[in-house]
C-alpha cells in the first residue's frame, strides 16, 4: 500500500494519544441519548415517531455533507475542521441542555451531529497521515476498538449523569469531555500540509480517478454490505430473536449486545497481529465465512445460553473486516485526497445504515427469521469473496 508523504520519524506519543482521545470522543452520538429517550418522551409527551427524530436528525445532516468536510480537510488542512467541529459540538450540546421545547432540542441535536460528522472520519485520516505499513493496520485497529469501547461506555456515563442530575445534564457530557480533546489538538503539529495541495482542478481529477478504480469501488461495496448485515440483521432483529424465537427475558438483550460489542473491540485490536500471520486476502475470506457461520449459529441455536458464542464469532469477523477494509481504503488514497476518500467511505456506511432496516424488514416480512438470517449468511459469504478480491488488488496479489 502506498505511503507517500509519511516521514520515517514516528509521531510523538502525545499525537498518538490525542488520536485515541478523538476516536473515543467521536463515538458519543447515539449512545449518549439512548438512556435518555424514555425521559425525553415523558417530558414532552412524544410519540415513538417523534422521539425517533432524536436519532434520525443527528445522522441526516452529517450524512449529506460528509464529503464536503473531506474536501475542506484536504484543501484547508485537518486542524481547522477538527477544532471547528469540536467548538460547534460544545455550543450545540450546551444549547441542547438549555432547550425548553422539543423542536429546539431536535435542532441542536442536528447541529451536534453536524459537528461530530467530520470527526468520525478524521481520526482515521490522522492515523493514515502518521503511520504506514503494519503499524497503520495496528493503529487503525486500535482506533476502531476505542470507538467500540466508547459505544459501550457512553450509555453508562450518560445513565449515571441521568440518575444524578436528570436527562438535561447528560447533554453537558460532550462539553466537558470535549474541552481536553480540543486543547490537545489546539497546537499539535500536523503531518499533512494543505499548502502543498494541487490546484482544485487537478485535485478533483485525482479524486475522480481514485473513486472510479476497481479497488476502491470493491472496498466501498464491502463496507456497505457489512453495514447492511450488521444494522439490518443484528441490530434490528436481535431483540426479537432473544424474546420471540428463544423465549428469553428482554433483560438479556443488553448483555447480548455487550458480547457482540466486546468481540468487535477485541478483534479490531488483533488486526495487526493477524495480518502479520496471514495474508490480507485470506483473512478477508475467512472472516466472511466466519461471519456467515455466526449468523447461521444465531438462527439455529436452540437456547439463549448458546447465543453468545454465535455473537462473538460474528462480532470478531465484523471487527476484523472493519479494520482491514478501512486500512485498504486509506492506503488507496494520496495524502492530498485522503480525507475526501475516507469521508466518502463514512457517507456510504451511513447510507447503508439507513437502508438496512428497510431491506431486512422486507426479508423478515417475506420469510421470517429463516429468510432473514439465511440471506444474511449468504451475503456474508459474498462479502468474504469480495474482500478477498479487493485485498488482492490492495496487496498486489499476495496471498
Amino acid at each position: 500500500m502506498p505511503a507517500a508523504g509519511i516521514p520515517d520519524v514516528p509521531p510523538s506519543r502525545g499525537t498518538v494519544l490525542s488520536i485515541y482521545a478523538l476516536a473515543y470522543f467521536a463515538s458519543f452520538g447515539n449512545p449518549l441519548v439512548m438512556p435518555l429517550l424514555p425521559f425525553i418522551a415523558g417530558e414532552f409527551s412524544l410519540s415513538p415517531m417523534e422521539l425517533g427524530l432524536m436519532i434520525s436528525m443527528y445522522a441526516l445532516p452529517g450524512a449529506c455533507i460528509i464529503p464536503l468536510f473531506g474536501v475542506l480537510e484536504d484543501r484547508l488542512g485537518r486542524r481547522p475542521i477538527l477544532l471547528g467541529g469540536m467548538a460547534l459540538c460544545a455550543v450545540s450540546s450546551f444549547m441542547g441542555f438549555l432547550s425548553s421545547d422539543y423542536g429546539g432540542l431536535v435542532f441542536w441535536r442536528a447541529c451536534q451531529g453536524l459537528a461530530v460528522t467530520p470527526l468520525e472520519a478524521l481520526y482515521n485520516t490522522l492515523v493514515t497521515d502518521n503511520f504506514r505499513g503494519e503499524e497503520r493496520v495496528r493503529q487503525i485497529g486500535r482506533c476502531a476498538s476505542i470507538l467500540y469501547i466508547g459505544v459501550a461506555t457512553f450509555p453508562l456515563l450518560s445513565g449515571a449523569v441521568l440518575a444524578l442530575a436528570g436527562w438535561r445534564a447528560a447533554f453537558l457530557l460532550p462539553v466537558f469531555m470535549g474541552i481536553p480533546v480540543f486543547l490537545l489538538w489546539l497546537r499539535r503539529p500536523m503531518r499533512y500540509d494543505a499548502s502543498s495541495a494541487p490546484s482544485l482542478g487537478k485535485y478533483l481529477s485525482n479524486v475522480r480517478t481514485l473513486v472510479s478504480s476497481r479497488t476502491l469501488l470493491s472496498l466501498y461495496g464491502a463496507r456497505m454490505l457489512m453495514a447492511l448485515i450488521m444494522f439490518g440483521v443484528l441490530y434490528a432483529y436481535l431483540p426479537a430473536l432473544v424474546t420471540d424465537r428463544l423465549g428469553a427475558s428482554p433483560h438479556l438483550v443488553g448483555p447480548m449486545f455487550s458480547v457482540f460489542s466486546s468481540s468487535l473491540a477485541v478483534s479490531c485490536l488483533s488486526a495487526g497481529r493477524i495480518v502479520n500471520a496471514m495474508p490480507m486476502p485470506r483473512v478477508g475470506l475467512c472472516c466472511g465465512f466466519a461471519a456467515a457461520s455466526g449468523l447461521l449459529g444465531m438462527w439455529l441455536t436452540p437456547s439463549v445460553a448458546l447465543l453468545p458464542a454465535a455473537l462473538a464469532l460474528y462480532g470478531g469477523a465484523q471487527g476484523m473486516l472493519t479494520a482491514l477494509v478501512t486500512v485498504g481504503v486509506a492506503g488507496c488514497a494520496t495524502p492530498d485526497t485522503r480525507a475526501t476518500i475516507l469521508s466518502l467511505f463514512s457517507t456510504l456506511f451511513r447510507a447503508s445504515q439507513t437502508l438496512a432496516p428497510f431491506v431486512c424488514g422486507w426479508l423478515f416480512v417475506s420469510g421470517g427469521f429463516t429468510l432473514l438470517y439465511g440471506a444474511g449468511a449468504a451475503a456474508a459469504c459474498g462479502l468474504g469473496l469480495q474482500c478477498r478480491a479487493a485485498f488482492r488488488r490492495v496487496t498486489g496479489g499476495a496471498e
